[in-house]
């Protein structure tokens, strides 16, 4: 074969810049590229390019990729007002790591993941880690820094009130995805008559995952009766809503399994016994199909029960998940349920209540027009307390005629004005949601006082989000990154490959 010249400056590095994006697009190992069939299939096929080194490709060029993010990032946020979110994660080498993210108006960015294996993970410790990203966030990315959510750990409730004590401003929370999946944990841990088929089903779907021929009859007598086969779901509790889903699918496939419990009892018992945890005892799977009281009716209640939580979870672990999202699923449950176990403090019921109210299409119509709690007397004592605290000014009467305009619907705060309807039909037909923090700013004038501070304050609010979800699921993504047979990627190139990813 004639030597072919190769291709100019520009071209090549084209390439090689696709060629990265391609392996970590998808999770090819970097040490593929000098694997002898890869290096013969370039030269035969695109003699023309040079092929580097995945010590080149894994290195010089993922960072330059990684920075080249980072700008991008720079120019969409710029301005913006962002929660931010932190976590802690160890990898498959058993590396500490903190990995902060920002949440920019629902849109989820990742920061930087930082080494902590040879620090004390205390409060303090993760104190100057926030400080640095806040320092990052308002210094390069220039934005603004309105929240911060971690999870309810011992060492993240001391953080968020040692950065409120240093940044009055900004409002400290905890993620109630978290919470919601805690309450999921206390349902099934209660010593209840009905919860103890819970312990039945949970066996059964072990007992059939583990017999590879009781498991082939299960489904070939689901497709026989359903018209395809399904998998059975095993629920862990760091996989949130899968107690709801395992349920679920145990109810699905309660005739399959009750009919191969009597038509093919012989087979299944050679199979072997199930032993129940919370008993100890052993159970043959005829048994627990047709125990007179538990059985698969109590299983129908544990549905029932958990079937709202598993809503509520997935409203609190979705990205634009604001405070009056959350005010209001709470309410959902409170109805659904007893009283709520959790006390809120007069200051985060202030920001939520406000929440609710600056969301243009609800207002007060949630609530009670008899309520005295939530009047407009003190609906505006409410709106004075956030905008010292939040904006560090104080209201004038401006801005409580501008809040009494608003709850009235009169002029620039009228449905018409606010164009509620039109961004309701464009989000509609995107399939979206409809972003809050948008409609007020088409509002918004410049500065924070006067009128124009309810806009500001809206803005602020609005732009919170409540969970720290985003930062699992960069923990998930940097798991298949750093897998078993890649165990030796550093915390760097990890990051860099899943922020370029």
């Amino acid at each position: 074969m004639a030597e072919v010249a190769p291709y100019p400056d520009l071209i090549q590095a084209a390439f090689v810049s696709d060629l990265c994006q391609l392996l970590v697009a998808c999770n090819i190992a970097w040490a593929a590229v000098d694997h002898p069939f890869w290096q013969h299939l370039f030269a035969t096929w695109l003699p023309a390019v040079i092929l580097p080194s995945h010590q080149v490709l894994a290195g010089r060029i993922l960072e330059q990729e990684a920075q080249r993010v980072v700008v991008d990032m720079k120019a969409r946020v710029k301005g913006r007002f962002a929660t931010s979110q932190s976590d802690g994660w160890k990898n498959i080498v058993r590396t500490s790591l903190v990995a902060s993210m920002i949440n920019v108006e629902y849109s989820p960015y990742l920061l930087n993941a930082v080494d902590i294996s040879s620090q004390p993970k205390n409060a303090e410790n993760l104190l100057e880690i926030v400080k640095a990203e806040i320092k990052y966030c308002v210094e390069v990315l220039k934005t603004k820094i309105v929240a911060w959510c971690m999870d309810s750990s011992g060492e993240s409730v001391k953080m968020r009130r040692l950065l409120h004590n240093l940044f009055l401003w900004i409002v400290v929370v905890a993620c109630w995805a978290h919470q919601l999946n805690l309450v999921v944990s206390d349902y099934i841990k209660l010593k209840l008559p009905f919860m103890a088929v819970f312990d039945c089903t949970v066996e059964v779907i072990k007992w059939f995952n583990n017999h590879s021929q009781a498991l082939r009859m299960l489904k070939e007598e689901t497709k026989a009766r359903l018209g395809k086969a399904y998998a059975l779901v095993m629920s862990v509790i760091t996989r949130w809503t899968t107690h709801y889903l395992s349920c679920r699918r145990l109810l699905l496939l309660e005739t399959p399994m009750r009919t191969l419990a009597v038509s093919a009892n012989e087979v299944l018992v050679l199979c072997g016994e199930i032993r129940l945890k919370r008993s100890g005892k052993q159970r043959k799977l005829y048994e627990l199909c047709y125990l007179p009281i538990s059985g698969m009716n109590c299983t129908s209640i544990v549905q029932c029960h958990l079937q709202p939580l598993a809503i509520a979870v997935n409203t609190t672990q979705a990205n634009n998940a604001r405070l009056d999202t959350i005010l209001l699923t709470l309410g959902h449950l409170y109805h659904l349920f007893s009283d709520p176990a959790y006390e809120a403090e007069q200051t985060d019921q202030d920001i939520f209540i406000l929440a609710v109210v600056l969301n243009p299409y609800l207002r007060t119509k949630c609530f009670c027009q008899d309520n005295a709690a939530v009047t407009e007397a003190l609906l505006s004592a409410m709106l004075e307390w956030c905008y010292k605290r939040m904006l560090s000014m104080n209201a004038d009467i401006y801005l409580f005629q501008s809040f009494t305009n608003y709850l009235h619907y009169l002029g620039k705060f009228s449905e018409d004005h606010m164009a509620l309807e039109k961004h309701h039909q464009l989000t509609q037909n995107a399939e979206t949601d409809v972003n809050l923090v948008t409609i007020w700013r088409q509002l918004d004038m410049g500065g924070l006082n006067g009128r124009n501070g309810l806009v500001a304050l809206a803005m602020h609010i609005l732009s919170i989000v409540l969970n720290s979800a985003a930062t699992e699921r960069i923990f998930s993504a940097m798991g298949i990154v750093h897998s078993d047979i890649r165990n030796r990627l550093d915390a760097e190139r990890v990051c860099h490959t899943v922020l370029l990813k």
